[in-house]
């Protein structure tokens, strides 16, 4: 009767850079090959961290112009509604101030709502 037994190895290797085992083999081939991979991947990570400040720049840029437009229209729709009123129409401009009010608040919490998951993706790319 035949025993045999089996021992199986494996191993898993994550990175911008190819495993030291096939660094060696391609050091083999042609020894500047690990110095030419090296300067490729490190032009890729400058490359990629210019390129996120850039998309975090105009993120901030645009949540910023949302506000300051939001708060723009708030303003006017309180003045008009102000304005209504004074001149004759209680209603009406409560509506349309009461309208800026109300638009303002929503637009600022849900905007505060969905700005949170699109952070926490940006951080985890």
């Amino acid at each position: 009767m035949l025993v045999g037994k089996t021992i199986s190895q494996q191993s898993i290797f994550f990175g911008p850079m190819p495993h030291p085992d096939e660094m060696r083999g391609y050091y083999e081939i042609d020894q500047t090959f690990p110095d030419r991979l090296l300067k490729i991947v490190e032009k890729e990570q400058d490359h990629r961290q210019k390129i996120e400040l850039i998309v975090v720049g105009k993120q901030f840029n645009e949540r910023r112009l949302g506000q300051i437009f939001g708060l723009s229209i708030g303003i006017v729709a309180i003045i008009a509604g102000v304005y209504t009123a004074v001149n004759g129409a209680q209603i009406a401009g409560s509506i349309i101030g009461g309208g800026g009010i109300t638009g303002l608040v929503a637009v600022f919490v849900v905007g505060r709502r969905t700005v949170k998951p699109e952070s926490k993706q940006l951080t985890t790319k």
